[in-house]
């Protein structure tokens, strides 16, 4: 089998389906929601990529990721593509050694997954960074944070942000409202 793992940042979603691998494609698509990916995105920026850190410079961001976000899912979510299994980012993160297992069974085409051996691979491996985090609960990431924590949250603009996509997008995906 061959992998190609991508956060499909340059929008090629349609090429890469599109392209000649008959029979040999599965797509495994994480997605989470999207105020915490934005956010977490943005504290990305702010570590590797010299970002200016300001007010204005986040909403810029807030804006273009949003319509980002919708665009992937819109891509990987809502459009047909199968073999493809969807794997909420806080199913990762709750559960993970369910999680790799169903992962696992999706890519091998085997249900027959040894779960000891999952659980004992997550815990050795420290997988989705639980144990991370933990560990160092002022880390900038996302994962287990409250997003009420973030700089510059504003909980009259992150709620209108959930209630302009709570409808098309949060609950065909399953996903709660986070304020």
């Amino acid at each position: 089998p061959i992998y190609v793992k991508t956060h499909d940042f340059d929008f090629e979603g349609s090429a890469i389906l599109s392209e000649d691998i008959p029979d040999k494609r599965r797509y495994l698509v994480q997605y989470r929601h999207p105020l915490a990916s934005i956010v977490s995105h943005y504290e990305y920026g702010l570590k590797v990529c010299d970002m200016m850190d300001s007010a204005e410079t986040w909403a810029n961001f807030v804006r273009v990721e949003l319509e980002n976000w919708k665009r992937f899912i819109q891509t990987w979510v809502f459009s047909v593509i199968e073999p493809r299994l969807l794997v909420p980012y806080q199913e990762l993160t709750e559960t993970p050694v369910e999680a790799t297992a169903k992962v696992i069974a999706f890519m091998t085409d085997d249900s027959d997954v040894d779960m000891d051996r999952v659980a004992k691979c997550v815990a050795e491996h420290n997988i989705a960074g639980i144990q991370e985090l933990r560990d160092r609960p002022s880390s900038m990431k996302t994962k287990l944070r409250d997003i009420r924590d973030f700089k510059y949250f504003n909980q009259r603009a992150f709620r209108k942000i959930e209630a302009s996509i709570r409808t098309e997008y949060l609950e065909p995906l399953g996903l709660s409202p986070i304020l």
